[in-house]
């Protein structure tokens, strides 16, 4: 494979980012060490926090407002601006969610619903209004709906990630269990881990 050292990028994770590391050279080039990166648009950075990816999201789907502004400007209804809002903006803070979801912290939670609360203040010219009142569920419960279902194709034997799960519990030891889980949940050792999809998912959805 021929790597492209311009488009290469390398970054230390965990502890180990704070340490002074010696820099990695490939064909006698040095590759740019960086606290951040983006991986299919979803943004990485050393601590494997979601501070960075959050705030990109928020950043790019704020931008976004102005032209819904624009849109409410020109006349169009409530229904046309919902369904912009739903295609263009909220699209942006739900990609790739089922990875991240389950780790975010309170704040990134309510920065990331500021955005949709803007955006309805913007259709309907109400301020501080519910979400309830125009059928629009939390992002949060989207996340969480499109994290389930991430989860349950992973059940399937053909799934290319059905390799993830743990092995199945026995018919005959699951009837004798306290716990009816169909697959064990794996001993976290640290908060991160625990916070995982995988973790999360089979504590939550079993």
């Amino acid at each position: 494979m021929n790597v492209n050292i311009k488009k290469t990028k390398e970054i230390v994770l965990g502890p180990a980012a704070k340490l002074p590391q010696q820099a990695f050279v490939l064909n006698n080039k040095p590759i740019d060490r960086v606290r951040s990166f983006k991986l299919l648009s979803v943004v990485i950075n050393d601590s494997l926090t979601w501070d960075d990816h959050v705030a990109a999201i928020c950043s790019k789907a704020s931008k976004r407002l102005y032209f819904l502004k624009l849109l409410k400007r020109s006349g169009l209804t409530t229904d046309d601006l919902t369904l912009y809002y739903q295609s263009v903006i909220r699209s942006v803070l739900e990609y790739a969610c089922p990875v991240w979801h389950s780790s975010l912290s309170a704040a990134q939670i309510d920065r990331i619903e500021s955005v949709q609360r803007r955006a309805l203040c913007i259709i309907t010219g109400v301020k501080n209004m519910n979400i309830s009142e125009r059928e629009l569920p939390s992002l949060s419960e989207r996340r969480d709906e499109q994290t389930l279902r991430v989860f349950t194709r992973m059940t399937n034997s053909v799934n290319c990630l059905h390799h993830l799960l743990p092995p199945q519990r026995d018919t005959f030891i699951l009837e004798k269990l306290h716990d009816h889980k169909q697959y064990p949940v794996p001993y976290a050792r640290t908060a991160r881990f625990q916070n995982s999809f995988l973790l999360y998912a089979l504590r939550t959805y079993q």
